[in-house]
């Protein structure tokens, strides 16, 4: 075997190795406060007001992240919600005042009790944000529609 033929194998077997390396990647979030904390053993309802949104940066990630601060009977807590550019497309709109409830995983994040949503009822209509595994509808790895309507 020439030494140009070991160089060609060499170089087809990195590409390959990258290739399979990008495609095991593809539609796996990135680890962060949205993915890596959501527990299924953790998943309560709990309904309030929303008292205030906030929109943050979002951790290695472009973009802001919503999070609602939701006054429950059992006082506040801040709900994340998901990036803003996916509420955006979903038509989804919160505001002060709004009565709401939420499904998802009660968490401790950067030493504080948040809510990671997986789902959001807003009058009729029902926010997915999650699927049952909790994985996020946005990351790529579930397709379907992500809102819907009860009535």
């Amino acid at each position: 075997m020439t030494s140009l033929t070991r160089n060609a194998i060499a170089i087809a077997i990195v590409l390959l190795m990258m290739s399979l390396n990008v495609s095991a990647q593809r539609g796996r979030e990135r680890p962060g406060p949205h993915t890596s904390n959501y527990d299924l053993k953790t998943v309560e309802t709990i309904g309030g007001e929303v008292v205030r949104v906030e929109l943050q940066e979002a951790d290695r990630r472009p973009g802001q992240g919503v999070h609602l601060i939701l006054k429950s009977d059992k006082g506040e807590i801040e709900v994340h919600l998901g990036p803003q550019w996916h509420l955006d497309d979903q038509g989804a709109e919160f505001k002060s005042g709004d009565r709401i409830q939420v499904k998802g995983s009660r968490v401790t994040v950067q030493g504080k009790q948040v809510m990671i949503a997986a789902e959001v009822k807003k009058g009729d209509t029902t926010l997915i944000l999650r699927d049952e595994a909790g994985v996020p509808v946005w990351s790529g790895r579930r397709r379907g529609p992500p809102a819907r309507t009860d009535k």
